[in-house]
């Protein structure tokens, strides 16, 4: 998500990660540098296990799969080919944020190279 949908975000709202898990917004703070918001912080609860993250980046989250970037969305569509073979659904959101970022890398270098 941009920072300019994430400040458009309020208590309530619902987001999801890369994976598609569904979390409800409970808090948000906002970080500033120079005048200028830089981050924004969200704390959510996974409408699932009630799991609460705190300090969870704006950047990792999203309203719709259709904010999904090309790359995030290729990384979206080789998991839900791979639910058996990877126990992502299990890892924390920094784990799959972490793969996710790998994964991008990856498909930008290669559309690079061609």
């Amino acid at each position: 998500m941009l920072i300019h949908q994430a400040q458009q975000l309020k208590n309530g709202s619902i987001v999801y990660d890369v994976l598609q898990r569904e979390y409800i917004v409970i808090g948000y703070s906002f970080q500033y540098k120079d005048g200028l918001l830089t981050n924004i912080l969200l704390q959510i609860k996974n409408t699932k296990d009630n799991n609460i993250l705190n300090g969870v980046e704006y950047k990792y989250l999203y309203t719709s799969l259709e904010e999904l970037s090309d790359p995030e969305l290729a990384f979206f569509e080789y998991l839900s080919q791979q639910k058996t073979a990877l126990p992502l659904d299990f890892m924390p959101m920094e784990q799959v944020n972490a793969v996710a970022q790998i994964f991008i890398n990856g498909f930008w270098k290669g559309y690079d190279t061609k």
